[in-house]
């Protein structure tokens, strides 16, 4: 291992010592909190990936869906499209 350092507030100091268990000692508890706090970033990386083009299907079938309310096409059609991009949305959602 490579040593890192830095520099902390007080209150970061007693965030940390708060965080500690039982005997812990103050780097044994930086260890834990920066690999808890590394491997929950990893986490929300994977969920971050589905969410974007979801959230776009999504938005495109509500706009689709809006503008079928003051027709500049078919309604039938309108509505259509934007079933089909919410169909779309709720398969990617699910895939993985």
């Amino acid at each position: 291992m490579k040593p890192v350092s830095t520099r902390l507030t007080e209150e970061e100091i007693e965030r940390i010592d708060q965080a500690r268990e039982g005997g812990e000692k103050r780097s044994a508890t930086i260890r834990r909190l920066l690999r808890d706090a590394l491997d929950h970033n990893d986490d929300d990386t994977d969920n971050n990936a589905m969410t974007t083009p979801t959230t776009l299907i999504l938005g495109f079938g509500a706009f689709t869906l809006g503008v079928g309310m003051e027709p500049v096409a078919s309604s039938e059609f309108l509505v259509a499209v934007a079933a089909l991009a919410f169909i779309a949305a709720a398969a990617i959602r699910t895939a993985d």
